[in-house]
């Protein structure tokens, strides 16, 4: 189950840390759910420890945005799944932002059980002569 997805941020929210380091979380529950029901999913490092003495660069949000691309390329396209970014100097990251990675990590999520509730189970099914 995601962690505490928060998809309402507003440009009166705080984005820190710690909602970077939840959605890092959130990649990788996804990507191992889907790799429980044998989906391939591969991700480049996934960082879940900063602290407010980190610092954030572009290659390390592009890694992000790359992350969940590598998820949705790997699975099913969900339906109203936003892009991602290449991010450069001067962009800034905003709320925006913040709902698109949580809204795609929902909808990826909820995905990735729908693939697993349609897989139809079945045990042995044995038919043929009785022997009287």
């Amino acid at each position: 189950m995601l962690i505490n997805p928060k998809t309402n941020w507003t440009s009166n929210d705080f984005y820190n840390f710690g909602d970077l380091n939840k959605v890092e979380v959130n990649i990788q529950i996804v990507a191992n759910y889907l790799e429980s029901i044998g989906y391939s999913i591969p991700l480049e490092e996934v960082v879940t420890n900063r602290d407010m003495f980190d610092i954030d660069f572009i290659s390390s949000i592009n890694r992000v945005e790359r992350n969940l691309d590598s998820i949705k390329s790997n699975m099913i396209t969900p339906p109203s799944y936003e892009e991602m970014k290449v991010w450069t100097n001067k962009m800034g990251f905003d709320f925006n932002d913040a709902n698109r990675y949580e809204k795609n990590l929902l909808l990826l999520h909820k995905w990735a059980q729908l693939i697993y509730e349609s897989y139809k189970y079945c045990g042995e099914f044995i038919c043929g002569e009785e022997v009287i």
